[in-house]
């Protein structure tokens, strides 16, 4: 496996962007990517052309990256509760620390 540059990334969303969105009408958009040039990109150059997504975990969070349909998508890691099961009280408090 090639080396993976490990350094620290910081995203910045714009807010105002996200609020018209968030506001705005339901739109359909296409989005154009170069699965095989991210993963160049990533480090990975052989055996590339049967590989259709990358999942990583970092700090706490999980990202995929879909290279099929140019998707990424994030998620809290949920190792917390794994294999437990949580009164409704529980999932209540996390849900609300989360939010």
């Amino acid at each position: 496996m090639p080396p993976v540059d490990n350094g620290q990334k910081t995203y910045t969303f714009d807010q105002d962007a996200t609020k018209k969105i968030a506001e705005a009408k339901s739109s359909l958009i296409k989005v154009n990517c170069d699965g095989l040039q991210v993963l160049k990109d990533l480090g990975f150059t052989q055996n590339t052309s049967n590989m259709f997504s990358i999942g990583v975990s970092d700090a706490g969070f999980d990202y995929n990256f879909d290279l099929r349909n140019c998707t990424l998508w994030g998620s809290k890691t949920n190792q917390q509760f794994a294999g437990k099961s949580l009164t409704e009280a529980q999932a209540i408090a996390t849900a609300k620390a989360f939010m």
